[in-house]
């Protein structure tokens, strides 16, 4: 039996500037209608949307992401790769 499912609970962006636009997307469609998210991490949500500044730019996610271990396939022109394990500070 499958359970019905919020829209949007997995994405799966297909290089590292469109992960801003899919988080986007997955707060909006996900996020807000999810009836597993606590009320506890809506109000937190919504604190730090108010307060980070950082918010809203592709390249801080972009960067972030590589900061991670994260890079496009160099194999094809879709898809994620972890490439290392090491944290870059």
């Amino acid at each position: 039996m499958r359970r019905k499912s919020t829209s949007k609970a997995a994405f799966y962006p297909l290089r590292l500037k469109n992960i801003y636009r899919e988080v986007c997307a997955w707060q909006r469609i996900h996020f807000k209608k999810c009836p597993h998210v606590p009320d506890g991490v809506r109000e937190l949500y919504d604190h730090y949307k108010r307060i980070d500044t950082s918010r809203g730019k592709v390249k801080y996610w972009e960067s972030s992401a590589r900061k991670i271990g994260l890079e496009n396939n160099p194999d094809r022109d879709d898809g994620i790769v972890f490439v290392q394990t090491a944290w870059k500070a």
